[in-house]
């Protein structure tokens, strides 16, 4: 079961793993055979040199989110696994002087959770208990650094900028006044807004070069994706709405293809 001690010791593994292989292959490759093509050899340094754009595609898992609340008595809705909860980029990017490039991307990501809680509100005590989940959609603008490549590995360095667009679905939350309605009687009453916020996201990552205008890509990405509303539709109850702030960790796998 994640907890968060859990994927949070699982992250820094990650993210030691990436470093070490990076390390590990960044020194001159012994017996290294370049990529043949028309019976000449291409050697990465002109490989470097093939291509000035790119285009990438990657999808991964999540293996840690949050929400941070206004109110902290939300925050045992934040539980469960990260189970259902993923992500997919495709971007553009243009190789620049140096080891700096640049992307624009359209990253779609979807962060599941549950957990139950006692909220009061107006007087009343509410038992909340259920699943919800956030969609985000995200254009981003991404810059990278490359660290210098010798063999077929290359590591590097990534952090974006972007606008976001979350909408929540809600209806798995269902809400009781505690002590006086029954479970038989708990109701949704959370109605996802539609809300644009700032994003932005940070991580690193190793490419694996295939051939000379292909690699592989792995990576370990941490997203901010703003902020997210439920509205309560029982405006008599007087029950509170969830006000949050969404952020996701996750490991991707992609394909970056120069052109």
């Amino acid at each position: 079961m994640y907890n968060r001690v859990t994927t949070r010791l699982l992250t820094y593994c990650i993210i030691t793993a990436l470093y070490s292989i990076s390390a590990v292959y960044a020194a001159p490759a012994k017996g290294f055979t370049p990529y043949r093509s028309n019976q000449q050899h291409i050697t990465p340094e002109v490989a470097d040199k093939l291509g000035s754009r790119y285009a990438s595609l990657s999808a991964g898992v999540c293996i840690r989110r949050t929400a941070t609340y206004n109110d902290p008595n939300y925050e045992d809705l934040d539980g469960g696994t990260p189970t259902g909860s993923f992500m997919s980029t495709v971007g553009l990017g243009l190789f620049s002087k140096g080891a700096f490039r640049s992307e624009l991307s359209l990253h779609g990501s979807r962060l599941h959770y549950s957990g139950t809680s006692i909220i009061t509100q107006n007087g009343l005590l509410y038992f909340v208990r259920g699943s919800w989940s956030i969609k985000s959609y995200a254009m981003m603008l991404n810059e990278y650094y490359d660290f210098p490549m010798h063999g077929v590995i290359r590591p590097y360095l990534v952090a974006g900028i972007g606008g976001v667009y979350n909408t929540g679905d809600y209806s798995r939350i269902l809400a009781r006044v505690k002590d006086t309605c029954k479970d038989k009687d708990m109701l949704n009453l959370f109605l996802g807004k539609r809300r644009f916020s700032l994003a932005w996201s940070g991580g690193i990552g190793t490419q694996l070069r295939i051939s000379p205008l292909v690699s592989l890509d792995i990576s370990a990405r941490h997203f901010y994706y703003g902020k997210a509303v439920a509205k309560n539709t029982d405006t008599t109850a007087g029950g509170a709405a969830i006000d949050h702030r969404v952020k996701g960790s996750f490991v991707s796998l992609g394909l970056v293809r120069k052109f």
